[in-house]
Order: C-alpha cells, then structure tokens, then sequence
C-alpha cells in the first residue's frame, strides 16, 4: 500500500481554464491583472481556480483576454452565462438630413401626434 501513496491526488476547484496553446497560459498567469482571479497550473494548458465560472470568465474578459465558456461535457460549444453588457451609444451618421418639422404640423409635439392617431381610430 505504501508505495501507490500519492500516486493519485485530489483537490478542490470550482473552475478551470483550458488553453490548446501553453504560451497562452502561460502569458495569462504572469499577467498581474489576473493576480486576483486564484489561478494555479495543474497541467501543461491547464489551470484551474476557487472562483465559480462565471466570476472567472467575467475577471478575465475585464482584463482584456476573450475566453470561451464550455459546457458540462467540455466541448467547445458556449455554455449559456449571463453577463452584463455594456450600453452602447447610439449610431451617428454625418451625412443624415435633418428635416426641419414644418410650424403647426403634428410632428411638432407627440402629444399632437398621440391625439391624431387615436382620433383617426
């Protein structure tokens, strides 16, 4: 029994992150903005950490870096995970004609507008 002690070992992680390429793991755990994200190398491309999934993949995608989600059976397919988005300004086009309304017409005040609709039925 004593010489198949510690042949096999177990830890606790709540998340992992997976790299086809190691210089890409690499890179990521020497980056200090990721410092506070508890990443460990268990493998070559592979590092796992405390923080559940969605948290990791929200500190990653905050410093800079794109991952990908998997699903339960580690495929590359995107595991569905909420993540805030951010707003967005609305369009701007230079060259758009701004039409001046015409005085008295019902595009002057939506309120006019509103009346009209509802009188035409």
């Amino acid at each position: 029994m004593a010489r198949r002690h510690g042949r096999v070992r177990v830890g606790a992680s709540v998340s992992y992150v997976r790299a086809d390429n190691d210089a890409a793991l690499t890179e990521l755990l020497a980056d200090r903005r990721t410092a506070g994200l508890g990443l460990r190398r268990i493998a070559p491309g592979v590092a796992v950490s405390e923080l559940p999934p969605e948290d990791l993949l929200e500190g990653l995608r905050a410093n800079g870096y794109a991952p990908m989600a998997e699903n339960e059976e580690g495929s590359g397919a995107p595991a569905v995970v909420a993540t805030p988005r951010a707003r967005r300004a609305t369009s701007f086009h230079p060259y758009a004609v701004q039409r001046p309304a015409l005085p008295g017409s019902a595009s002057n005040s939506v309120k006019a507008l509103a009346e009209e609709l509802a009188a035409a039925g």
